[in-house]
């Protein structure tokens, strides 16, 4: 797992494995993960590990959960789910030839990462988007995925907006950033932001 700090909280990365999730909630670390990485179920899953982990442990300050997300959003709903498929099937190919290399390879120290090549095998763009694993859609459906993740995994999460991989023109970022800050975050309290 790759530790990234945070002032002075450290954040353990984790894309497939539960036993980082496990021993970074009892080093009283916090989480982040990206929720592509996984099914639904397993990012659930990682997410309760995390938790009753980090109660078992006694720690007294809440945890932190940080999940990271590919965004596009669009007055244009075709616009939008046009332009999210494109992301989301470059990042694939550039995720799955970064890590072709590691589909026979193993480590205790890294257990379920050879699972990363398979990326492509996973769920197509419409099952990602259902699923809440990919925003993309207009403000309206955005905000309502964003609820919907809120609800799902709880208020102690903080979410990050992958606007600009760079598979998009720089104008597609420039709608999504002015939609979000327009139409979509103004919906929440500020004890959701």
């Amino acid at each position: 797992a790759v530790r990234a700090v945070v002032g002075q909280q450290v954040f353990v990365a984790t894309a497939r494995s539960p036993q980082s999730c496990v021993a970074a909630a009892k080093a009283g670390h916090h989480l982040q993960t990206v929720p592509n990485a996984m099914s639904k179920a397993e990012l659930g899953e990682r997410i309760e590990l995390f938790r009753s982990s980090w109660a078992a442990a006694g720690h007294t300050e809440p945890p932190r959960i940080h999940l990271s997300f590919p965004c596009v959003v669009s007055t244009d709903a075709h616009r939008a789910r046009s332009a999210g498929r494109l992301d989301e099937e470059r990042n694939t190919l550039a995720i799955s030839a970064a890590t072709k290399a590691w589909e026979h390879t193993t480590s205790s120290a890294y257990p379920g990462y050879e699972k990363l090549a398979d990326i492509g095998l996973r769920d197509d763009f419409d099952v990602k988007v259902a699923d809440d694993k990919l925003l993309v859609g207009t403000p309206d459906s955005v905000r309502e995925q964003l609820e919907r993740i809120g609800e799902r995994l709880g208020d102690d999460i903080t979410i990050s907006l992958g606007i600009h991989s760079g598979h998009l023109p720089v104008e597609c970022a420039e709608e999504t950033l002015r939609l979000m800050a327009e139409h979509v975050l103004p919906k929440f309290t500020s004890d959701q932001v």
